[in-house]
């Protein structure tokens, strides 16, 4: 059959909602056989969090004559669950009746797990970025465009969260700091640790970029770590004096 080799799930109901007709992908998804699928048997496929959901949903679209749509999960049998993003359509008879609904259930497991490990590690970087004294954490998908951004050294670069996310570095940054900073950037996101220092109104801070890897090992992200290093840099630079200083004593003592 011709819908046997459709990407997504298809499936057919009677007025009431009782199922007749699901395609091969369909029960891909959901882990059942067809004949299970029949009259009220779909229903075991969904996910107990999610059923009265969707009974509402449906009943709500059926009694409004309007499509329903709406993202929900399928549990299958061995625990395997599918995240769908379903949509169904009244059909009508010659006489203008509604006889039924016909739908479809995509499976949106993969983008899903997605946008729940990108929520995680935003919260995992913002508590990061509570942690650094002086410093901020800032994540940048691959178009350089920030995802997140956090730490109260944003206000020493006249930025906010509010004023960054959303923003790329193209919008934000000009000359060679915008060139600089893309530099550093598309190394990290090509799987590189990149570290630099910046001056600022009198302080000294230290930026290192890197990448984050989804579990395959993908490279989707990076992130920059930014901290306030002024009080090491000076101490740097007072321990380096004191070196000059002794070794020109030392070199004025050997002196003839």
């Amino acid at each position: 059959m011709i819908s046997d080799q459709a990407p997504v799930g298809i499936f057919e109901t009677d007025l009431d909602g009782g199922c007749v007709w699901v395609n091969k992908r369909w029960t891909e998804i959901t882990g059942m056989v067809a004949a299970d699928a029949l009259g009220e048997g779909w229903a075991a496929a969904l996910h107990p969090d999610d059923r009265a959901g969707v009974f509402v949903a449906w009943g709500e679209a059926a009694a409004s004559s309007t499509e329903f749509n709406l993202e929900y999960r399928f549990r299958a049998s061995d625990g395997r669950v599918a995240w769908v993003a379903g949509r169904a359509r009244e059909m009508r008879g010659q006489d203008g009746r509604v006889s039924g609904y016909l739908g479809t259930v995509a499976d949106i497991t993969g983008r899903v797990a997605a946008e729940a490990e990108v929520r995680a590690s935003e919260a995992r970087y913002r508590t990061l970025a509570r942690h650094l004294p002086g410093g901020a954490v800032m994540l940048f998908d691959r178009e350089l465009r920030y995802l997140a951004a956090d730490g109260p050294c944003l206000a020493d670069f006249d930025l906010s969260s509010q004023a960054v996310v959303g923003k790329s570095v193209e919008d934000l940054f000009s000359g060679e700091t915008r060139e600089r900073i893309r530099l550093h950037y598309e190394a990290a996101l090509g799987g590189e640790e990149r570290a630099w220092e910046v001056r600022r109104n009198g302080r000294v801070y230290s930026l290192s970029a890197g990448p984050i890897a989804d579990q395959s090992g993908r490279v989707e992200s990076g992130m920059v770590i930014v901290q306030d290093v002024t009080e090491r840099a000076r101490a740097e630079a007072e321990q380096a004096a004191l070196r000059r200083v002794a070794t020109i004593i030392a070199e004025d003592a050997g002196a003839p």
